[in-house]
Order: C-alpha cells, then sequence, then structure tokens
C-alpha cells in the first residue's frame, strides 16, 4: 500500500486516540450537568433547572458525546422535565408547546405517555373538559401497562362526569383510585355528588358518596365513592365522618391495590383532628398507628402508587409532635394507693395494689406497697394483743393474712400472724378457732416453737 496512505490511516489513528478523553469527558459533563439539574428541580428551583436542562439539550449537540449510554430516552425525558418545570411555576402555555414537541418527536417513548396527561392536567385546571378528555384518551392508546392504564381512565371517567355536568366548578386534585364503567342510573347519582364537590359543597358531597357507596355497587367503584367521602367530610372539617369512611374502606376492601390513599386520608384525617384540638388530643397516638399500619402493609409491595403515597405519609409523620409516652396503668394504680396508705385508708390502698397486680403481675413497687400494707396491718394487731384488746387484734391479723395469696410478698410474717392470730383467740376462750390458727402457723412451719407450746396450752385448757 502507498506510505502516504498509511501515514493518512496512522494519523487518524492518532487523532482518534488522542479525542477519545475528550469524547468520554463530553458525555461524564453532560451526566453532571444533567444531574444538577434534577437536583435543582427536586430543590423546587424550576428556573433554574429550567436552564440546566436547556445547557444539557446543547451539550448533547456536540460530536462525540454518547447520549444512549445515559438512557435511550434521555433527550425525550430532558425535555419533559423542562415540560414539567413550566407548568409548575405556572407558564401552562410554554410547557403545552414542550408536551407538543415530546409527542410528535417521541411517540413511542413512556414521556409521550406522561405528556398526554401533563396536558389533560393543564386543560382541565382550564375547565377545557373536552380538551383534556381528548389528552388522556390519547395516553390511553399510548400504554399497555395495566396499572398505569387503570390511573389514567379514572382521569378519563371524571372528564366525561364533567362533559356530561351542567353546573360543576372543577378542582384539579384527582385521586389515582380507577374507576370503571358504572351503570347509566348509578353515573347519574355519581354524577350528582362529583358535582356538589367541585362545587365545594363538600358536606353534601360526602354524605352522598356515602349513600352511594353503601349501594349494592361493584368494589372498585364503592373503593371510590367511599374515598371520596372520606375525602369531602375532611374538607369540611368532619374528622369523624371522614375517619369513619376512610376505616370502612380499609376494613371492607383492604385487598384493592388502592387502599394505601385510604391510609394516607385516615393518617391526614387524624392528624387534622390532632391539630385542630390541640395539645390535649389523644389523636396523635392514631396517627402513628395509622402510618406504621400502611408501612407495614405497604413497603414490601414496591409499585410507583405505594412508593408516591408512603412519601406522602412520611411527610404527615413529621407532622407529630414528640408525644410524652403514657403513664403504664400499674403505676397509677400504685401512685393512688400510696396516696391512700398514707392517709391511713389501708382498706383502698390495698385494692389499688392488688388491681395494679392484675396489670402486672410482676410489678415491684405493687407488691412494696402490699408489703407496707401488710406491716401496718401486723404492727396494729401487736398493739392490740399489748393492750389486752383480743377481739381488735383479729381483724389486722386476719388482713394480714389476707395478703397471703400474693406470692411475691409471702415472709415471715405470715407464720406469725396466724401465730399471734391463735393468740387473740386463745384468750378469748374460742379453742377451735385458736387451734386451727396456730396449725396454720406450723404448716408454714413445723418446728414453730411459740406455735408448739401455744398449740399444747390450747389442748390442756380444753381438757
Amino acid at each position: 500500500m502507498d506510505t502516504k496512505i498509511w501515514g493518512i490511516i496512522g494519523g487518524i489513528a492518532l487523532l482518534l486516540a488522542l479525542l477519545s478523553p475528550f469524547v468520554l469527558s463530553s458525555t461524564k459533563k453532560v451526566e453532571r450537568i444533567f444531574e444538577d439539574a434534577e437536583e435543582l428541580y427536586e430543590q423546587g428551583q424550576y428556573e433554574v433547572a429550567i436552564a440546566k436542562y436547556n445547557k444539557v439539550l446543547k451539550e448533547t449537540k456536540k460530536i462525540g458525546v454518547k447520549i444512549e449510554t445515559i438512557d435511550a430516552d434521555f433527550i425525550a425525558y430532558v425535555n419533559y422535565k423542562i415540560a414539567r418545570c413550566l407548568k409548575l411555576i405556572n407558564r401552562v402555555d410554554e410547557a403545552l408547546q414542550h408536551y407538543r414537541f415530546i409527542v410528535s418527536q417521541f411517540p413511542n417513548s413512556q414521556w409521550a405517555t406522561d405528556s398526554y396527561v401533563d396536558s389533560g392536567d393543564i386543560y382541565f385546571d382550564r375547565k377545557d373538559y373536552k380538551a383534556a378528555s381528548e389528552a388522556y384518551k390519547q395516553a390511553l392508546d399510548t400504554i399497555v401497562d395495566a396499572e398505569r392504564r387503570k390511573q389514567i381512565h379514572q382521569k378519563y371517567q371524571q372528564t366525561l362526569v364533567l362533559i356530561n355536568s351542567s353546573k360543576p366548578t372543577p378542582t384539579s386534585e384527582l385521586t389515582h383510585l380507577e374507576l370503571e364503567e358504572i351503570d347509566t342510573s348509578d353515573f347519574a347519582a355519581l354524577t350528582e355528588a362529583t358535582s356538589l364537590r367541585f362545587e365545594k359543597r363538600f358536606e353534601e358531597a360526602a354524605r352522598q358518596y356515602n349513600v352511594f357507596a353503601s349501594n349494592y355497587l361493584p368494589a372498585e367503584t364503592a373503593v371510590y365513592a367511599l374515598y371520596w367521602a372520606g375525602r369531602c367530610y375532611y374538607e369540611a372539617d368532619l374528622f369523624s365522618q371522614s375517619v369513619d369512611a376512610f376505616e370502612r374502606l380499609i376494613d371492607d376492601y383492604s385487598y384493592s391495590p388502592n387502599t394505601i390513599e385510604a391510609y394516607h386520608g385516615l393518617a391526614k384525617s387524624y392528624c387534622s383532628w390532632a391539630e385542630k384540638e390541640g395539645d390535649k388530643s389523644n389523636k396523635w397516638p392514631l396517627v402513628i398507628r395509622t402510618i406504621d399500619a400502611a408501612k407495614a402493609k405497604y413497603s414490601t409491595r414496591d409499585t410507583t402508587l405505594n412508593r408516591k403515597f408512603l412519601r406522602l405519609i412520611a411527610d404527615i409523620k413529621r407532622k407529630v409532635p414528640d408525644i410524652p409516652k403514657p403513664t403504664p396503668p400499674e403505676e397509677i394504680c400504685v401512685s393512688e394507693g400510696r396516696t391512700y396508705f398514707e392517709k391511713d385508708k389501708l382498706v383502698l390502698a390495698e385494692e389499688k395494689a392488688k388491681k395494679a397486680l392484675h396489670i402486672n403481675k410482676t410489678y415491684q413497687p405493687a407488691h412494696r406497697l402490699l408489703r407496707d400494707i401488710k406491716n401496718e396491718h401486723y404492727a396494729r394487731g401487736l398493739e392490740f394483743l399489748d393492750a389486752n384488746q383480743y377481739s381488735e387484734a383479729i381483724d389486722p391479723f386476719n388482713k394480714v393474712i389476707s395478703i397471703k395469696q400474693y406470692k411475691d410478698s409471702i415472709d415471715s410474717q405470715y407464720k406469725e400472724a396466724y401465730f399471734y392470730l391463735g393468740v387473740a383467740y386463745f384468750n378469748l376462750h374460742n379453742y377451735a378457732y385458736a387451734e386451727n390458727a396456730v396449725n396454720e402457723a406450723l404448716v408454714i412451719d413445723p418446728e414453730y416453737e411459740e406455735a408448739l407450746r401455744l398449740l399444747g396450752e390450747i389442748n390442756k385448757s380444753r381438757d
């Protein structure tokens, strides 16, 4: 081969070798700018994010940048994020232009579907329900994923409700809950409830949704009606009714993939209820309980819908103040019992100690309280004996003995209580009772010398 040709080939090879680091560097530069744009987007700095995304698009046009190493739909995605930013800062006409560009240039991209949906949302906010309906319908024509299709179908169904209703004032806040085709008669009732909701006549709408949900309906239609009953009661600040609707949905339709939205609504209702009632509210623990139940049920079911609502539920949890742990009921009982003990109300003190042990058999403060009560009865019994008041001594010693059923409180005083009870009966010449009491002491301690001597005296007295 000609030496000149070899020289050209060698020069090209050298040039490629020299350029390859710069090509790699340019691709990485695009990735870095894109990451910056995404971070700005997440921070809500949409104007600055738009500039970054546009810079990404400019860099991708440079020779050697291999965007396919980033993502096959990378250009479509960047355009979509620009459109989203424009929509979020209310530059909706520009956003619509970008959405049209995406669906025309990237019709097979998933971002085309999202562009149709976002366009539908814009038209919906503008009350142009026919345009919104057409956009949602086009989105349905571009998607095969069943779950996503149901979500979009629900929005499409909403536009049909509004197109056929003469008086709604809409809201753009739509649930993910899907609503399949329903019977004509039911559709009319649902249209009325939806119209009331869009007019912000929330209490009336909630009642109608609630009645509607009580009729015999297909499961997903009932889920839809119950959800909006809960939401409308919430908007009307009727938190108790809102909670009832969401709990009914959760209890009766736990198998529905959309029940997570009811958990979100329930947590939100309890949270607002707690905020309304103030610091003394007992609803904050219910917020935590609801959030924990949702996490336990859905954290292992990784779907887009579940991830979204678990994030929203986590946001609610951040509103929950630090809740002091409630005083254990057994501690409350012992505290009340100590108060009675100090006031010399030993019967009431004993009742509280026994109630605490009924709650927690191993709760030592309750055992200590019983011990102190027993010691007080024991001391009083001895005082009566020392004063030769034998009849009065019987009751205190019997009360000491009655505490015997709590095994953790058993000690040597029980045999002594039986012994001194025997002494009291002996001095009252009631030998049968005296013998029974002494025998009980000997059951505890067969070598109990004082009890053996007393038994001998009892037998002599009988003779």
